[in-house]
């Protein structure tokens, strides 16, 4: 038998076999298709990478023998893919070929964008660091100051009440002010009176009754003469015409007695010290309607104030009829009235204006001459003709492309009338034009300089102006290098001699009431000023409201004076720093003893003093005495203060001085740690005032010529009257003329504001000067050469001519109709008001 192997039977496992054969590759048990390629294997399947391999290696031990194929979850591949192994030599697939570009361009692309990210990140931080070291060295340094934030006053509540009309006008003992004071009651009942707050049947009724009380007295406008209230005029001078052949007068001013009830009264300055009438107000009819507002350019007028509110404007003519402006000549009309007064003022007959000869013989006469004969003012030498009453003449600025529209022209017309005519002849109105190109020959060529003359204002105002030009200044103050607005003033006086005083006038300035009280009362308020603590007094913003009564003011200003109440806020302002190119630990010591006599300055010991005014007694021994009646050099209607130690820009402004220091060099460092300073250059006695205007004497212009053609001294436009007249003991006076503000300002806050401490907290100080911008009157160079105003002016003397208000469209004619009517304003100086358009009448 043979000899057969034992063979171990093979027990029969269905589920391991399946598992196995599950396990087999693929590829040599599934059928070819007849369109298969060996050397292309299916690119699905080759697709998928070892995970799954190790996947199936790893789960393997985990999973149950008793598991099949339909036991896998739908994420497992249905068929295995094919190990590496089996593609070693064959030839790659050609889609993936494909694919291969566009995945190397996407990988490019986030190269290229991570790069420039990274790079932006770096270059973004470098910045910063920069910035970061630019910004700690300049605030180190002191170069970069933080942004200022907004001033406090932007959220006072505006006042409302100045807008009201003559239908809401009261009696004086009625009137409750807006602002300051507690009028918020009296003003929402008027305010509420609006008649777009009523129904028909009311408004109707009280139509009729407004029209009922037009009939009334206090309701209908008068004839307003301002002479019984300035009493200064000669009492031989004559009436003049605007026609002396006919005698036919201009018409006078109307205006109503009262208030309009709630309008704010002034928050700055006193009535009483332009002694003007603080119950009556004007209309636009009664102030301008005399010089051709109001009707129509076919009777002579302007042609405009046609429109809106027109009730009752006839009053303005009853007594003098309408003037027929198309004909005149207002330098006949001022010569006619000059010559029927020439008893008041003596025969003196005026020097050529436009002449440049006869001023560069008289100043090198005067060079050749002694110091003391050339300091000797002009007028003094001449007593034969010196006038039995002081003229003075109206200077107003422009140029050679001043716009000279209606409103301007009307402007003119009552600065003539109200002065020059009013006066009997004692001011003088007359423009001073400078002359932009200097191109033209007008000092070479009459028939240029006529032309010039002729194209510079309107047909009816020829014959009253005088050109000049920076040339000119710099060819007659060879020796100075910056002109200033004076200079032209200066050559005026010199060859106009019969002219005691000169009014500086801003031709953009407007006064509502009568001008000839507002400057003679000015002149007045000046005179009777003593001298004792004047500059103190001239230094200071008055406020009624805190500071009482002008009594109260000056007794305040002696006590700070003499007790230095202010010496320890200028020690924490000399703290802070003192003038450019001093150290504030080498400032010199402020003396603030009051100012008596002539301030010279300190580097000139030969200095010629023989025009200084030197007091008559000591400071202790005057009883406030001198100075009383004396006429002053200077008045201005704005403070005088004192710009030394305050931060305002135009504060060193000077040439021709010494300003070597008096002690030596400074060898240590500065109290901040710096390196060695040298100490603050030592300026003259110097004074300022912002005021755009002014009336100066012939005397002190005269001083102002000799000091600028001969020693070449000059300061800045706003310093030199002022500074000068400290230098050699003229009477200075700061007019506290009414001033008005348009917001609800606290009057605490606002006397510690404009009314504050001197130095560098001062209204005047670099970065303040928006605290004006909210006053009625604007003042020039607070902010550098330039004019800080705001729109208040603007605005409130659009509304008042009965124009709509381009910001808040109110206003105008409709708002006139329905509400309390035509504005009416009480006298006060607004200003700059530029720019008004007007609406004129249809003309076919």
């Amino acid at each position: 038998m043979a000899n057969h192997t034992r063979r171990t039977p093979v027990r029969f496992q269905p589920l391991r076999i399946s598992k196995r054969k599950w396990r087999q590759p693929w590829i040599d048990t599934e059928p070819q298709s007849p369109n298969y390629d060996e050397r292309q294997p299916d690119l699905e399947k080759h697709s998928l990478i070892h995970q799954d391999d190790s996947h199936a290696q790893g789960e393997s031990s985990n999973t149950s023998s008793r598991s099949t194929s339909n036991s896998y979850t739908s994420t497992d591949p249905i068929l295995q893919r094919t190990p590496d192994h089996h593609l070693k030599g064959k030839q790659q697939p050609s889609t993936a070929s494909a694919y291969a570009p566009q995945r190397q361009f996407k990988r490019r692309c986030n190269q290229y964008f991570t790069f420039i990210l990274g790079g932006a990140l770096i270059v973004f931080l470098f910045t910063l660091l920069q910035l970061a070291f630019s910004s700690a060295r300049e605030v180190e340094q002191g170069t970069r100051k933080p942004e200022p934030k907004p001033p406090p006053w932007q959220d006072f509540p505006l006042l409302a009440r100045y807008y009201g009309g003559i239908g809401g006008l009261t009696k004086t003992e009625n009137y409750r002010p807006e602002y300051p004071g507690t009028g918020e009651d009296v003003v929402r009942k008027t305010v509420g009176k609006a008649k777009g707050n009523r129904t028909e049947s009311e408004t109707a009724a009280e139509d009729d009754e407004s029209d009922h009380q037009q009939e009334k007295i206090k309701f209908r406008s008068q004839s307003f003469d301002p002479k019984p209230l300035v009493g200064s005029l000669d009492s031989e001078a004559k009436d003049c015409f605007f026609d002396s052949k006919t005698e036919t007068r201009m018409p006078k001013l109307q205006v109503y007695q009262g208030t309009v009830q709630g309008f704010p009264r002034n928050v700055l300055g006193s009535r009483e010290a332009l002694n003007s009438s603080s119950d009556i107000c004007l209309d636009r009819f009664g102030k301008l309607g005399p010089y051709g507002f109001g009707y129509s350019q076919k009777l002579g007028g302007i042609g405009s104030g046609m429109e809106a509110d027109r009730k009752v404007v006839g009053r303005v003519w009853e007594d003098d009829p309408e003037i027929d402006f198309r004909d005149v000549r207002w330098a006949q009309v001022q010569d006619d009235c000059l010559r029927l007064n020439n008893h008041t003022f003596g025969d003196f007959k005026p020097s050529e204006g436009n002449s440049v000869e006869p001023f560069l013989e008289k100043r090198d006469a005067e060079a050749d001459a002694s110091p003391k004969k050339s300091a000797t003012p002009a007028a003094k030498s001449s007593d034969a003709h010196k006038p039995i009453t002081p003229r003075t003449a109206i200077l107003i600025r422009a140029t050679t492309n001043s716009p000279q529209g209606p409103a301007q022209i009307l402007h003119y017309r009552s600065l003539i009338s109200e002065l020059s005519l009013a006066s009997s002849g004692e001011y003088t109105v007359h423009f001073l034009i400078k002359v932009l190109d200097s191109n033209l020959p007008v000092w070479s060529d009459e028939a240029t300089r006529l032309r010039v003359l002729s194209d510079a204002l309107p047909e009816e105002f020829h014959g009253m102006a005088t050109l000049w030009s920076e040339e000119q200044m710099h060819l007659l103050y060879s020796g100075v290098q910056q002109t200033s607005e004076w200079m032209p003033v200066q050559w005026f006086a010199r060859n106009h001699p019969e002219f005691e005083y000169f009014w500086d006038w801003d031709p953009e300035m407007r006064y509502t009431g009568h001008y000839l009280q507002l400057l003679k009362g000015a002149e007045q308020w000046a005179t009777q000023q003593p001298r004792k603590y004047l500059w103190e007094r001239n230094a200071k913003f008055y406020v009624p409201d805190e500071h009482g009564s002008w009594e109260e003011f000056v007794h305040m200003i002696r006590v700070q004076t003499e007790q230095g109440i202010s010496s320890n806020l200028d020690k924490v302002s000399n703290r802070l720093g003192g003038e450019e190119g001093g150290s504030p630990a080498n400032a010199p010591t402020r003396s603030h003893k009051s100012i008596w006599g002539p301030q010279p300055p300190p580097n000139e010991p030969n200095r010629d003093n023989f025009t200084d005014i030197v007091p008559p007694t000591s400071f202790e021994s005057d009883k406030s005495f001198w100075g009383i009646d004396e006429p002053s050099e200077l008045i201005t209607l704005a403070p005088i203060f004192d710009p030394d130690s305050t931060s305002w820009s135009s504060s060193t402004e000077v040439s021709g001085y010494n300003l070597d220091p008096l002690e030596p060099l400074v060898a240590g460092p500065d109290i901040h740690g710096g390196a060695p300073q040298k100490p603050k250059q030592r300026y003259p006695p110097r004074r300022a005032s912002l005021s755009s205007v002014s009336r100066i004497s012939l005397r002190l212009l005269t001083a102002m010529h000799n000091e600028t053609a001969f020693e070449h001294k000059h300061m800045n436009t706003q310093m030199w009257p002022a500074s000068l007249a400290l230098q050699k003991g003229y009477k200075a006076v700061h007019v506290p003329h009414p001033i008005y503000v348009d917001r609800k300002w606290p009057t605490a806050y606002l006397a510690s504001v404009f009314a504050g401490p001197e130095g560098r907290r001062s209204v005047y100080a670099e970065g303040r000067s928006h605290n004006f911008k909210g006053l009625s009157i604007g003042v020039w160079g607070a902010d550098g050469d330039q004019k800080v105003v705001g729109d208040f002016a603007s605005r409130l003397y659009r509304r008042w001519l009965g124009y709509k208000d381009q910001e808040t469209h109110e206003g105008g004619e409709e708002w006139e109709t329905e509400g309390e009517g035509r504005m009416c304003l009480p006298p006060m100086l607004l200003g700059p008001v530029g720019g008004i358009g007007m609406v004129f009448e249809h003309r076919s």
